[in-house]
């Protein structure tokens, strides 16, 4: 698999200790496979326009929408569906295409991207995205739906409908539904319903249901839900803990007392309603990869995060605590690591050795490959060669944050009054300057975006000029007067 590089940002920079690097277990097992998130498609509001447009990775769309968007789906960033007023558009390279004209309340794209599932008052629409054909649910003597689901292969779609009575979930498969189960709000459904998950609206409670057996995971839950790939394995938070379940196992903490999220991006398809927010994730396991936890520091002035590796078996181990910010390599690994102000080297290939590339650091970024640009407290910015041998070089001064454009070129703001400039260098190792006027920058999926011309309108709302770029060297005028941006 390519090797991947997530960028995580988690906070100011904190004490921190390296705890358990020595003797972190990576065993148990297989290593989790994830589909990468490698595009993206953003949206932005002009200001100026009174209108919102879209860029493909660092392609400006020509097509455009008629005011601003309310809801943006997107599983793997090649195509996206989203609502504007109450209508369902479906976003991509090509193009904006109008899908269904008014009145969608839910929606889903499928994890294939293949389609979609919406809502209309009290019917259920599954469309076919290539071919454009369309079926239609229409449950009898319902007053609404609360909750849609589509299976893995994108065959079998659950939802539960509202009744004068309670809600109930069923499953519509082969052009024909039938009833799951009686007060009921569907989470998550296998292929053809093999099993499946809900939600009792009476008191909370967290179910996994499969033929007659039923399951209950837990009493009570946040109502968001993690699933990997197959469904098999659930993540979801109780009592302040993020407890792990395998196909209706019982639901065990992976640490005692502690709220965990996952790190790292992966391509996903968000589905349920506004009761259950289910987020199925095109990987074949939750574990074997980082997770991470937050809280303040003891001064209550910062966000401090402590990451963790949890293991195939569930099982975790926290190697730092109270860090800044952090790469997780391929295979869910932890990378690199900034903390109290050193940067380590993790050995992504040896993760029981941690060696330390710089001190005084306060910023850092990374192709991912040995190498790496960090910025000293001082506002220095360096370039350490790592596996090919340079030492630590300064290359600019008043440096106030750097990053990693999708091509491996090191961008960064160099400050001068309100604003800045953004300045770009490559191998040649030489700066050069590419947008003045910088207001900041952001990595998104196949390009990076400058903003500038930092600035309030008439209701005090900030608004930026957007620029794009795919390599960080061409940059082109993407929106005049952004004030919504977005993506995923």
């Amino acid at each position: 698999m390519k090797k991947l590089w997530i960028w995580i940002l988690v906070g100011v920079l904190a004490a921190a200790l390296i705890a358990g690097a020595i003797a972190l277990d990576l065993g148990g097992g297989r290593k989790a496979s994830s589909r990468p998130y490698e595009h993206n498609i953003n949206y932005f509001y002009s200001d100026e326009e009174s209108t919102t447009r879209f860029v493909a990775d660092a392609e400006v769309l020509t097509d455009k929408l008629i005011g601003k968007v309310d809801s943006f789906l997107s599983c793997d960033g090649t195509y996206a569906l989203v609502r504007s007023g109450t209508a369902l558009y479906g976003v991509d390279k090509s193009g904006v295409r109008n899908l269904y004209s008014a009145g969608v309340d839910l929606a889903l794209l499928s994890l294939d991207g293949k389609k979609a599932v919406f809502t209309t008052a009290t019917e259920v629409h599954i469309l076919d995205l290539a071919s454009g054909g369309m079926e239609d649910i229409k449950p009898d003597g319902i007053k609404g739906i609360s909750s849609i689901v589509v299976s893995p292969d994108g065959n079998t779609v659950g939802y539960t409908v509202k009744t004068g009575s309670g809600q109930d979930s069923y499953v519509f498969e082969n052009g024909a539904s039938r009833l799951l189960r009686e007060n009921a709000c569907i989470a998550a459904a296998a292929d053809s319903a093999a099993f499946w998950y809900f939600a009792d609206p009476a008191d909370g409670s967290l179910w996994y249901a499969s033929g007659k057996r039923e399951v209950k995971l837990a009493s009570s839950f946040t109502g968001m839900l993690e699933f990997s790939r197959d469904l098999k394995e659930v993540l979801f938070d109780s009592g302040g803990e993020t407890l792990v379940s395998r196909a209706g196992g019982r639901a065990k903490p992976i640490a005692e007392g502690v709220s965990l999220f996952m790190a790292g991006v992966c391509c996903s398809s968000v589905q349920g309603g506004a009761a259950v927010v289910s987020e199925v994730k095109d990987t074949d396991t939750l574990l074997g990869r980082l997770y991470y936890s937050y809280r303040s520091s003891s001064e209550g002035a910062r966000t401090v995060y402590d990451i963790y590796y949890v293991n195939a078996r569930g099982g975790e181990k926290l190697i730092a605590k109270n860090a800044y910010k952090f790469y997780e390599g391929e295979g869910g690994r932890l990378g690199v690591l900034m903390a109290d102000g050193k940067l380590y080297d993790m050995k992504t290939g040896d993760p029981k050795e941690a060696s330390l590339v710089a001190s005084g650091a306060a910023d850092f970024c990374t192709a991912g490959d040995g190498t790496y640009y960090f910025i000293s407290s001082a506002g220095v910015l360096s370039f350490y060669g790592g596996k090919s041998g340079v030492m630590p070089m300064q290359l600019a001064e008043g440096v106030v944050s750097c990053g990693m454009t999708p091509a491996k070129t090191c961008v960064f703001i160099v400050r001068s009054g309100e604003n800045g400039a953004l300045m770009t260098v490559r191998n040649d190792l030489v700066p050069e300057l590419a947008v003045n006027n910088a207001a900041g920058f952001e990595t998104m999926g196949g390009a990076v975006f400058c903003f500038t011309r930092d600035y309030k309108n008439d209701y005090g709302v900030r608004v930026f000029d957007v620029y794009t770029s795919a390599d960080g060297s061409a940059w082109s005028l993407a929106v005049k007067g952004a004030e919504q941006t977005g993506n995923r």
